[in-house]
């Protein structure tokens, strides 16, 4: 291991090295060394070692990928007889680490715990190991001069609770508390209660915000007890949980909410009181009677659907309505609590859309009101026959039993009842018809709720008329066959007055929103200016005095979206534009996101409509978007996914609004302006996301692309940006040329291609070939003043001019020939040249190989098929093309990514190729080869017979078609 840690130092100084080349070099040196049985060790001897920084980071880096890769079985790479002396010597080193090493290691620690650990448990050491180490750390034993550190033990610990996750295996109805976190609650945790109990005191007692470290141990004891407990609530726990109840609630109680403080032990101690929040939730169990509930009524439900189920059902149709189903309509504390605190959860389980990810009802979300609200449903769709001069005044009686006022604006259910009684024993008698249920008892009995106009009104009234609105929400199976102006009375009497009214509870006015979203496509066009209205105006509603609003702005937001998706165009867009601009500035990634998404949906339906507003959509996309960036290349958060495509498909409106003038100097001077501002911003945004994080990513760690998310709709917008760039002069200012070698990495590995994405980077790549082919004749003039002298510029010169062969051949040909007899000759005896392992610098990456490659396979296609031939050219292409393929294969192999599958090359098959290669006289030359290959393009012989057997005899095949 001595011998290897300084070549693996070596390299891997040289991957902080800002030389590309360099890069790879070390990359590759590594990928070999890490076959030695001794490679991970000399890592760690390494992270361990008297290093710089940067290259301990590095090491640490590299070990946590490795480990991953040989877990995974992308390396293959075996531990044999001393994966417990690499298990013992990881763990070491994470007790003795720094902070930032820490991190990283965990990472590793954790693949290597949930193989040996917790699935095979086959590491019996851990614990008792483990916690001798808590035991005798710097902080639990006062003494600074261990070498374990307690943060780092106690990170350690709470890394080895996180994988026990309850519900692992779906097909047990209650899993046993597995053995090992058993094993951790009774050897380390509860024995952590004196030590917890004894930082409680000092952090109280001593509140001067110098116990920094104390306060860190606490934190991190309180997320180990919430991991244990949010799983399977380990019964070692049980006889000390009161004790641990006991600190948690003075720590709580110690928070001073009235003031705020950005230091350090301040945060630390608000993180500890969410966390006890998190562990009493997780202690209270409630959700199991909100899933019973709904489980039962889904079992209803489904009962109803069956004739003899619906027989059983029916004659309690009225009791499950008033005792079971309204009541888990109505609105609940529990509701409100979740209101203020977590209003985003509270409008994904009650206010669900279609607008935006952050909505909308799972099938994992065991909700109570989910499932009545989908019984209702049932209920009122279905039909019952009856008799009309026997079974309405059955009907009658039973609904008679439903008290309450009927509303001032509806009818009495029960003098509608009595109506139709007698008008049906007087003229129809014995007559028989169907009646659905939602007719007969489920409008009659929500109609005697009367709307609560007045913020006054009791709380009870608010309640239940919230549980009105959400049954409403149930009926679309029912209203969907009744005529719209049913469904128009019905929205005039008992949700627009909600709007009318200038002090109406919030509550009520969101789940109106929502309502009127659900019912958008079941409306006469002529409600929808009303509704358009009202929704508007409920989309920036100001907080009140005691009552978060902001459910209230978001279900208007995604009920506007309904109403537009529903055919409806604003005889105004901009006002809804206005409000749309300054949500996607919002901080709150939640409001931005469903801005983002209701934009590209207005965008989407606008059309030319909105054209005139687009420069300034864009420009305000565009400077939003950076706000939710990292200023790292790190993943991006959720919220610039439909940033990106909201800003695509405003881009892409703009575009189709280009002028038909022929003469692009009679443009409209409008759209011109208009187009500089979409061009610079769209440009200005690039830069910032791809180029700013590159340029100050520290050089001591290796530089990473950017995340390689919305690559669809990212690639859109670079297309746009290169189609709408007149001036060619621009490409410099604008940065292009930076920004498509980004773009072109990351299309490289990208490795999750789907249909919707392949053609948004396609069509990007030809607006780039449009572009990239007006410089044909530039390059290739540029490469004739050095063509006499091989020359470094000679590479990007000629592969420039390969990319636009490789799209239009004819074009760039008649650009070679143009100025110079034979130029394409020249071009291609170049890129020969260039292709050739000999030639400095030479061909360095596989894109740029795969590049060479296509382009003289493209070039020898159309020699063969051609009467012009030069027999000198065409062979130097030939010989150059296989030997970069053979270039090419080697380095896949050497990265362990090959593509192409080839199977290895045994000795004795190397021996008889060896003997046929020394049989010089066997071999055919390249005259007789061309020759053949000629007679093979006109028809006359099978190109793939050159030599019967030779395929089959070849221990390695180079399938052209795979670059």
């Amino acid at each position: 291991m001595e011998t290897l840690v300084p070549q693996v130092s070596h390299h891997l100084n040289d991957t902080l090295s800002p030389d590309e080349a360099l890069i790879r070099s070390a990359t590759r040196a590594l990928d070999e060394l890490s076959m030695l049985t001794a490679f991970p060790f000399s890592l760690i001897a390494i992270i361990r070692g008297e290093y710089d920084r940067g290259r301990k980071l590095a090491a640490a880096t590299y070990l946590k990928n490795f480990i991953s890769k040989v877990d995974s079985g992308r390396l293959q790479y075996s531990f044999a007889n001393f994966r417990g002396e690499f298990r013992n010597q990881l763990v070491q080193t994470l007790l003795q680490a720094e902070t930032e090493i820490l991190r990283v290691l965990v990472d590793a620690y954790r693949v290597v715990l949930i193989a040996d650990f917790v699935k095979e448990n086959s590491w019996p050491e851990l614990v008792p190991d483990l916690s001798s180490a808590i035991q005798n750390s710097s902080f639990i034993s006062n003494s600074l001069s261990l070498p374990w550190k307690t943060i780092n033990a106690l990170t350690i610990l709470q890394a080895t609770i996180k994988p026990f996750k309850y519900f692992l295996n779906p097909e047990l109805a209650r899993e046993s508390v597995p053995q090992q976190l058993n094993l951790i609650a009774k050897e380390i945790i509860v024995p952590l209660q004196a030590i917890f109990y004894n930082a409680t005191e000092k952090v109280l007692f001593h509140e001067d915000g110098k116990n920094v470290e104390t306060t860190r141990v606490l934190l991190i004891l309180c997320k180990c007890i919430y991991l244990a407990v949010r799983s399977y609530m380990p019964s070692a726990l049980g006889p000390t949980l009161h004790l641990w109840c006991r600190d948690f609630f003075r720590l709580l109680g110690s928070l001073n909410l009235e003031t705020e403080s950005s230091q350090e032990s301040f945060l630390l101690r608000m993180k500890i009181g969410k966390r006890c929040l998190l562990i009493f939730c997780a202690l209270k169990l409630d959700f199991l009677p909100e899933r019973v509930m709904s489980l039962a009524f889904d079992v209803i439900s489904h009962v109803l659907e069956t004739g003899p189920g619906w027989r059983i059902v029916s004659p309690y149709f009225l009791s499950l309505l008033e005792s079971a189903i309204f009541p888990a309509l109505v609105m609940n504390n529990k509701d409100v609590s979740e209101w203020e605190e977590d209003p985003e959860e509270y409008i994904r389980k009650n206010l669900p859309s279609e607008l935006g990810e952050c909505s909308g009802w799972r099938e994992e979300l065991f909700t109570a009101r989910k499932s009545a609200i989908n019984l209702l449903g049932v209920m009122a769709k279905s039909k019952v026959l009856f008799s009309l001069s026997f079974d309405v005044y059955f009907y009658h009686n039973l609904l008679s039993q439903i008290q309450g006022p009927p509303l001032s604006n509806s009818r009495n259910a029960n003098s509608a009842i009595s109506g139709k009684r007698k008008k049906g024993v007087k003229h129809i008698k014995g007559k028989e018809g169907f009646c659905f249920i939602g007719d007969s008892l489920v409008m009659p009995f929500l109609s005697k709720y009367s709307i609560p106009l007045d913020a006054m009104t009791a709380s009870t009234g608010i309640s239940e008329y919230y549980g009105v609105l959400m049954a409403y929400g149930g009926l679309q199976d029912f209203l969907k066959e009744k005529n719209p102006e049913y469904t128009e009375k019905l929205v005039q009497n008992n949700v627009m007055p909600l709007y009318s009214s200038a002090s109406c509870s919030p509550y009520l006015l969101a789940t109106a929103n929502w309502l009127l979203g659900e019912l958008a496509s079941y409306l006469p066009q002529k409600m929808n200016a009303d509704i358009y209205n009202v929704l508007l105006k409920a989309m920036v509603m100001p907080d009140e005095d005691d009552i978060n609003c902001y459910p209230v702005r978001m279900s208007a937001a995604a009920a506007i979206g309904e109403l537009l998706e529903n055919d409806y165009e604003p005889p105004e867009w901009l006002p809804l534009l206005k409000i749309l601009v300054g949500g996607v500035n919002e901080d709150d990634e939640n409001i931005a996101s469903l801005m983002f998404h209701l934009l590209m949906t207005v965008v989407t339906l606008g059309d030319d409509k909105i054209t005139c507003h687009i420069p300034m959509l864009v420009s305000a996309i565009s400077d939003a978007i950076p706000k939710h960036v990292p200023p790292s290349p790190e993943p991006w958060p959720q919220v610039v996914e439909p940033a990106f495509a909201a800003l695509a498909a405003t881009s892409r409106t703009w575009v189709d609004s280009v002028p038909e003038e022929e003469d692009p100097n009679e443009t409209a001077p409008d759209w011109k302006t208009g187009t500089a501002t979409v061009v610079g911003a769209l440009a200005c945004l690039l830069q910032k996301v791809w180029l700013s994080p590159v340029q100050a990513s520290n050089r001591e760690i290796d530089i990473s692309l950017p995340p390689s998310s919305c690559l669809d709709a990212v690639s859109s917008i670079l297309g746009t940006l290169m189609k709408l760039i007149i001036d060619k002069s621009q490409l410099f200012h604008l940065r292009i040329e930076e920004l498509l070698v980004i773009w072109s990495q990351l299309i490289a590995e990208w490795d999750a291609w789907e249909e919707m994405e392949d053609m948004a980077v396609f069509a990007a790549i030809e607006e780039v070939i449009v572009i990239v082919k007006n410089f044909t004749h530039a390059s290739f003039s540029h490469f004739k003043g050095i063509q006499h002298k091989p020359f470094a510029l000679w590479k990007p010169l000629l592969l420039l001019i390969g990319a636009c062969y490789i799209s239009d051949p004819d074009y760039v040909e008649r650009i070679l020939e143009k100025d110079v007899e034979n130029g394409c000759m020249i071009w291609a005896s170049g890129m020969a040249c260039i292709s050739s392992r000999s030639f400095e610098p030479s061909l360095s990456s596989r894109s740029e190989i795969k590049l060479a490659g296509l382009t003289l396979m493209a070039f020898l296609e159309r020699r063969m098929s051609s009467s012009e031939q030069d027999a000198g050219i065409v062979g130097k292409c030939f010989a150059a093309l296989t030997e970069s393929l053979i270039y090419l294969k080697e380095i896949e192999d050497n990265d362990g990514e090959s593509d192409i599958g080839m199977d290895d090359v045994t000795e004795e098959e190397e021996e008889t190729d060896t003997d046929e290669d020394s049989n010089d006289g066997d071999e055919e030359t390249e005259e007789e080869f061309l020759e053949r290959y000629e007679q093979a393009t006109s028809g006359n012989v099978d190109v793939t017979t050159i030599d019967e057997g030779d395929v089959e005899d070849q221990t390695q095949e180079i399938e052209l078609g795979n670059i």
